[in-house]
C-alpha cells in the first residue's frame, strides 16, 4: 500500500480507500483508576500476571511480535468473586463523577461537534456492553453460572452498570446531539449465543430498553449492537429492546 497516503483508522474515516468519516465522543465509562500491573509468576515459557482490567491471565512468551501474542491468554482470575468483591470494586473504580471522565479539551470538541457534517457516537467504539461489563467482571464461566445461581446478584450488576454509565453520559446527552450510539457485547460463537432467548430478555431486554429511552430523548435515533459469532435467536428481542442496528 502507498505510503504516507493511509491514516490506518477505519474507525473515524479513510480517504483513500473512500471510508466515510465519523467521530466519537472520548468519554471514560470504564474502571478508573484501573488496577496496578502486576506479575505474580514468570518463567521462559510463561508469564502470569494482572492487568489494569483487573483479570489475571497466563500468557505464552514464545512468539510475540510487538507486544503481540501467537495465541489467546488463559484466564485465571476475575476481580468480582461474590457480592463483597463487587461492591469494593464499584466503590474504588466506578465513580461517574470524577472530572477526568471528561476529557481536558471538552467544551472545546462541543463546539466542533456544533457544526459537524458527520455522524457522531456517543461513547468510543467498544466502550460499553451490559454483557460485555459482566463477562469482564466475573468471567463467561463463571457468569454462565450465575444467571441460574444468584439471579439477584446479577440484577445488582446489571443494574449499577446502566444507571452508572447514564450518570456518565447525562453532561453529554444535555450539551451535544449525538447520532447513534453502539453497544459493545459479544456474546455469540460461531453457532449461537452465548446466553438463551429467556435470559437475554429476563436480564437485559429492560436494561437496554432503560438506556435508549433515555438516550432517544436527547435525540439519538440510531443504536447498534456489536457482537461477534451467530445472534440470530436474539434478533427479536434486540428489536424489542429499541436497537435498531447490527
Amino acid at each position: 500500500m502507498p505510503r504516507g497516503e493511509l491514516y490506518l483508522n477505519w474507525f473515524e474515516g479513510e480517504p483513500f480507500f473512500g471510508i466515510d468519516r465519523r467521530a466519537f465522543a472520548p468519554i471514560h465509562v470504564g474502571m478508573w483508576p484501573g488496577f496496578e500491573y502486576q506479575v505474580l509468576e514468570e518463567d521462559e515459557r510463561y508469564i502470569i500476571a494482572r492487568h489494569p482490567n483487573g483479570i489475571v491471565t497466563k500468557a505464552l512468551k514464545e512468539g510475540m511480535v510487538r507486544g503481540m501474542r501467537m495465541c489467546m491468554d488463559t484466564y485465571i482470575s476475575f476481580p468480582v468473586t461474590d457480592r463483597e468483591s463487587f461492591r469494593r470494586l464499584v466503590s474504588e473504580h466506578y465513580d461517574p463523577h470524577i472530572p477526568i471522565r471528561y476529557p481536558l479539551w471538552w467544551s472545546e470538541w462541543v463546539r466542533v461537534w456544533q457544526t459537524r457534517d458527520y455522524p457522531l457516537c456517543l461513547l468510543p467504539n467498544a466502550a460499553f456492553g451490559l454483557y460485555s461489563g459482566l463477562r469482564a467482571w466475573v468471567g463467561t464461566e463463571n457468569l454462565s453460572y450465575l444467571f441460574f445461581d444468584d439471579p439477584a446478584f446479577v440484577e445488582e450488576m446489571l443494574d449499577f452498570h446502566t444507571d452508572f454509565m447514564l450518570a456518565v453520559v447525562e453532561r453529554a446527552l444535555q450539551e451535544v446531539q449525538f447520532d447513534y450510539f453502539n453497544f459493545f457485547e459479544d456474546f455469540a460463537g460461531k453457532n449461537s449465543p452465548l446466553i438463551s432467548p429467556q435470559i437475554f430478555r429476563k436480564f437485559f431486554v429492560p436494561r437496554y430498553k432503560k438506556i435508549v429511552e433515555r438516550m432517544r430523548k436527547a435525540g439519538i435515533k440510531y443504536f447498534w449492537l456489536d457482537s461477534d459469532g451467530t445472534i440470530d435467536a436474539l434478533i427479536p428481542l434486540i428489536i424489542e429492546a429499541g436497537i435498531n442496528c447490527i
